[in-house]
């Protein structure tokens, strides 16, 4: 239990879950990434692999606000969190912080620490999609497509 709340004054939290934002999305954009990185696979590649390392130590920061109780820095690294998932089209990852960070906001820390388990399942989904994918696969035919006009 966080520091935040007690049992009696949580809510439930009704956002999406992994499961049903990924029969929408992919847990990674790769050709919106190839296309941000004007159509370098390598540096998508780079990206995704920093990303990779930073993601799980971003999440244990946060992890330890909830801890520590400390809601302005918790506020602070969802906001910082949302956008690194943006930056690397991890859209399901993205969509789920987001509606974190509005939930921290509200200060229902309670609901933001149940709700990591969807942040932890959806980490899962993107590094197992990511492992999949062609190392510095080249553009598709619609990111080049993108890209020459």
């Amino acid at each position: 239990m966080t520091a935040f709340t007690d049992s009696s004054s949580v809510k439930a939290v009704a956002h999406p879950t992994s499961s049903a934002v990924a029969l929408h999305e992919l847990p990674l954009d790769y050709a919106q990434l190839v296309r941000r990185c004007m159509g370098k696979a390598e540096l998508a590649d780079r990206l995704l692999n920093s990303f990779e390392q930073r993601f799980p130590l971003e999440l244990a920061e946060i992890e330890t606000c909830l801890t520590a109780g400390d809601a302005v820095r918790l506020t602070r690294l969802m906001h910082q969190l949302k956008g690194t998932v943006a930056n690397v089209s991890a859209n399901v990852l993205q969509t789920i912080v987001s509606h974190l960070e509005e939930v921290a906001r509200a200060g229902r820390f309670a609901d933001v620490e149940a709700g990591l388990a969807e942040v932890r399942s959806a980490w899962v989904e993107f590094k197992n999609y990511k492992s999949a994918l062609p190392r510095a696969a080249a553009p598709s035919p619609l990111t080049r497509q993108g890209l020459s006009k």
